[in-house]
């Protein structure tokens, strides 16, 4: 463990290193935002006391125009247009310098972006319990689907189409079509779900965005979790690894031991169904209990990678969403000003964020192979 701490502490050090020397080269850049007007109006901005503001100013001097060149009207109306577009870039670029003046690494901005990191933070630590909760769900009900040997709401249907069939069933009656469409409704469903957790969050929101307040924090946490395939992938890799578990030597010893294998819901040897739901879930007496302990065991260093998605996925959420006020669009704001400064400070903090969080899953990781080697 102490090797792995001194290898994190050291990339940390190297990268504030880095971050650091960036950080102030960038504190002397600054974007030049003033405008000089072309060398076709540069004599008549310049020396002309015309006030381009007052419409009269503005028709004598195009008057004037006419009078002392007259026989090219064209080139007239080309140093109307240019002054007019000079005049429109000029109020552009002071708006855009005042604008970026405010956005100054000061101690008032400081505070308001730790304000946000912290608020990003907490986020993020929801979202990443309730996906590992989720996980662990979606995986053990997939796994015990599997045990139960249940087929696909779609092959449900066609052998049940084929036994009515075959049955000679009086067609007039419901309940013969309510044990068709049953199971493809419950397939439509599925599919329903399938779309949603794998569709970008952007496109959920934007689904939602006239029904819901998209500025708050618990709908970042609910996109954050259903979106972008997070519970998904995560949940086939610990299906993985329960499948995985249950093909190894000490499974078979256990039930050849007579430790309960029966995986059918509502026996009293077989698995209840609230226990699938437990926050800490425990199938003690059966077989599926140390299967499970192994595989979460093994899925620990998995989180690392899920940690590092769920911050990926946020960073999006908050981009695309444009939701003002958290840490990633303040980071994009930066970004069009050219605050580089900013930036760099917002990147150098998630990336402490990702660390914090691969340090915290290595301790808890080296804590419980402790246990199981019995040094603790």
């Amino acid at each position: 463990m102490k090797k792995k701490l001194s290898v994190h502490f050291l990339s940390i050090g190297l990268v504030a290193v880095i971050f650091g020397v960036l950080f102030f080269l960038s504190r002397g850049y600054r974007t030049d935002y003033s405008i000089e007007p072309g060398n076709l109006i540069k004599p008549f901005i310049e020396s002309a006391p015309v006030n381009f503001d007052d419409p009269a100013d503005r028709a004598i001097f195009e008057e004037s125009l006419r009078f002392f060149n007259p026989d090219n009207q064209s080139r007239n109306d080309s140093i109307v247009e240019a002054i007019e577009n000079y005049r429109a870039k000029l109020l552009r670029s002071k708006k855009l310098k005042a604008e970026a003046e405010s956005f100054k690494l000061d101690t008032e901005k400081f505070y308001s972006i730790i304000s946000m990191y912290f608020q990003f933070i907490l986020v993020f630590a929801v979202v990443l319990i309730l996906a590992y909760y989720g996980t662990q769900t979606l995986a053990l009900f997939r796994f015990i689907k599997m045990k139960q040997n249940k087929q696909s709401y779609l092959v449900e249907a066609a052998l049940r189409s084929r036994e009515l069939i075959k049955s000679k069933t009086d067609y007039s009656s419901y309940k013969s079509y309510l044990q068709i469409l049953k199971p493809v409704g419950k397939a439509l469903l599925k599919g329903f779900a399938y779309m949603i957790l794998f569709s970008p969050a952007y496109v959920i929101a934007y689904s939602f965005k006239t029904k819901f307040d998209t500025d708050t924090v618990l709908f970042m946490i609910i996109l954050g979790i259903i979106s972008n395939g997070l519970l998904i992938n995560y949940a086939n890799k610990f299906y993985n690894f329960l499948l995985s578990e249950s093909k190894k030597g000490y499974v078979f010893t256990g039930i050849v031991k007579n430790l309960n294998a029966l995986f059918e819901y509502g026996s009293q040897s077989g698995i209840k169904p609230s226990s699938i739901f437990k926050i800490r879930k425990n199938f003690s007496g059966h077989i599926l209990d140390h299967i499970f302990i192994n595989a979460e065991y093994q899925y620990i260093q998995t989180i690392k990678e899920q940690a590092s998605f769920v911050i990926t996925g946020l960073i999006i959420i908050e981009m695309a969403l444009n939701l003002q006020g958290h840490l990633s669009y303040e980071m994009l704001k930066n970004i069009l000003f050219e605050q580089y400064d900013i930036v760099l400070l917002i990147v150098f903090m998630i990336f402490l964020l990702v660390k914090a969080s691969e340090i915290l899953i290595d301790f808890i990781f080296h804590k419980i192979s402790m246990r199981y080697e019995n040094k603790v």
